[in-house]
């Protein structure tokens, strides 16, 4: 967490899957570590990650094809993870967060990823509004939330591109 005396971390069941996040804290040595979230699919495999602001940490789970997160406020790890969008099939989504709010790398209501916004309040996917749209020439594959900068790499007609959007509503390809 941000004062450092906490951390998460997965951990396995007999056969190797990564299903449960627990909450460790180091001053803590009395009491058993508590799980913070338990996924019941075994289908599905868990982990965890940091936002680009350091200011939330993500709990994703999921399989091939599907995927739900959780966040956590990186300053409090002991709230409630709160859910962002649950789980649908052939619905993937990769947050990020920065600048105030979240950036959402999302095949919500398109064949292609695209690129949603919402605000920190405002997790749920009727919340997002959409950044960047993708088509059948526009393959999004990642993207970085920068201060001042939205980076984007998407395939262009097989090609890979990087795609800026700056804050002041400007992009362009490098």
């Amino acid at each position: 967490n941000a004062a450092s005396d906490a951390f998460l971390y997965v951990v396995v069941n007999e056969q190797w899957q990564p299903l449960q996040v627990y909450l460790h804290t180091l001053a803590d040595t009395d009491n058993p570590d508590p799980c913070v979230f338990t996924e019941q699919d075994t289908s599905c495999r868990v982990d965890i990650g940091l936002s680009q602001s350091e200011a939330y940490v993500f709990i994703s789970s999921g399989g091939h094809t599907n995927n739900e997160v959780y966040v956590l406020p990186r300053a409090d790890l002991t709230a409630p993870p709160q859910l962002m969008q649950a789980k649908q099939d052939d619905v993937e989504y990769y947050p990020d967060h920065g600048n105030g709010q979240f950036v959402i790398r999302s095949k919500l209501a398109m064949a292609n990823f695209a690129i949603y916004t919402c605000n920190e309040d405002a997790l749920d996917s009727s919340q997002w509004t959409l950044k960047v749209a993708s088509d059948s020439r526009h393959y999004i594959t990642g993207h970085l939330v920068l201060a001042d900068y939205l980076i984007v790499t998407e395939r262009v007609d097989g090609l890979d591109q990087i795609h800026v959007f700056a804050s002041d509503g400007t992009d362009n390809y490098i």
